[in-house]
C-alpha cells in the first residue's frame, strides 16, 4: 500500500481516496473514504470541502487499493 501524503497534494476531482486525521485531544486516529466536493450543493451550502465521516478536516491521504480481482 502507498505511504500517507499531505492533504495539500490530494486530488480535488471527486476521486475517492483514504483520508486520515489524528485527534490529539482524544488521542484517536480517524480514517475513512472520502472525496473533495467539487462545487456548491445549493445556495445554502456554497463552500467546497472534504466529504467524509468526520467534521474535522483530514490532514493526510492515500489512494485506495485496487479491489480484489476474483470478485
Amino acid at each position: 500500500m502507498s505511504e500517507w501524503r499531505p492533504i495539500e497534494t490530494a486530488p480535488k476531482d471527486a476521486t475517492k481516496i483514504l483520508l486520515y486525521y489524528r485527534d490529539r485531544i482524544l488521542g484517536q486516529h480517524l480514517m475513512g473514504i472520502g472525496h473533495w466536493q467539487l462545487g456548491p450543493v445549493d445556495e445554502t451550502y456554497p463552500c467546497r470541502n472534504w466529504i467524509w465521516n468526520y467534521v474535522c478536516p483530514p490532514s493526510h491521504w492515500m489512494p485506495l487499493p485496487e479491489p480484489p480481482k476474483d470478485l
